[in-house]
């Protein structure tokens, strides 16, 4: 599917939302008024055939009022999370392209994991087949051909879109980044989804990086300035504030990973690990290996 086809999917889905409730020839006139249309009119089967594509891929239903002769957004709060991303991704192209003049003056991070194989493994999750590519990790040199791997989950972390799936030789769950694939083609081999979603599989993680360990209770003290951010945005789904004079105790049930401990390293001064043991251990590691780094 293109990329235009689904820009007409989200103008058609965010214009209808907008305005709550609009007869086709309304649609029809901001369509063809809109860069997106070419100036051409949106045809009533072509139409059609939107909402039907607007259905499948967003799993999101345009109603029609056979007694006001308008269409609505029913479901919209339904979205899933990849057909949400994907929405305000669009959308705020959309604006940016109606804006013109100040397109130029917004500036967005790169994502360049997404480019050439992102369609590639949706497309496998959503068909339950198995994928197969070679991989190249940034430390090691030896390119490992002929992975063959069962998708089960798609994730964005730190710019960077992931694979996490069963590889039946190493017979365990591995993550994958996308943009250190090469040659990745969807096999005719299906498998079985197991009965789990991203969230309650990452549930316990800050980030993309997994263990066999279980959860902690971690608690992190931090100023008062610093408490703020963390309140706008937390480090993890599980995170809970305890106030005291001029600081805030954060506590999380996460499992310790080398991400989480780099995450709080890069707070520097303002964050101080209360507990558990085992992770300021590993934030004194780090800082001794650091401070090496600029002995005299």
């Amino acid at each position: 599917m293109s990329r235009n086809i689904i820009n007409k999917y989200v103008w058609i889905l965010e214009t209808v939302e907008r305005y709550g409730s609009i007869t086709r020839d309304q649609l029809n006139k901001l369509w063809q008024e809109s860069p997106i249309s070419d100036g051409e009119p949106l045809a009533r089967r072509t139409f059609y055939n939107y909402r039907m594509g607007i259905e499948e891929i967003f799993g999101i239903t345009i109603g029609y009022n056979s007694s006001t002769y308008e269409y609505f957004v029913e479901n919209s709060n339904n979205t899933g999370e990849l057909a949400g991303w994907i929405i305000n991704s669009m959308s705020i192209n959309g604006m940016l392209s109606d804006a013109g003049d100040i397109a130029d003056r917004v500036m967005f991070e790169e994502v360049p994991s997404a480019r050439e194989y992102l369609a590639t493994v949706i497309e496998a999750i959503k068909t339950s087949r198995k994928l197969k590519f070679s991989y190249s990790p940034y430390y090691r040199s030896m390119l490992t051909e002929g992975i063959v791997l069962e998708p089960y989950f798609l994730r964005i972390f730190k710019q960077r879109w992931y694979v996490i799936g069963y590889n039946g030789k190493d017979r365990k769950v591995k993550t994958y980044s996308l943009d250190r694939l090469s040659n990745c083609v969807l096999t005719e081999q299906t498998f079985q989804m197991p009965e789990i979603s991203a969230k309650e599989f990452f549930q316990n993680y800050f980030g993309i990086m997994t263990t066999k360990s279980s959860a902690k209770r971690v608690v992190i003290r931090v100023d008062n300035e610093q408490a703020k951010y963390l309140r706008a945005l937390p480090l993890h789904n599980s995170q809970s504030e305890s106030l005291g004079n001029g600081y805030s105790d954060f506590a999380y049930n996460v499992c310790l990973t080398f991400d989480f401990v780099q995450e709080l390293m890069s707070l520097g001064h303002k964050v101080t690990v209360i507990s558990p043991v085992e992770l300021r251990t590993m934030i004194i590691d780090e800082l001794k290996k650091t401070l090496a780094n600029y002995s005299l």
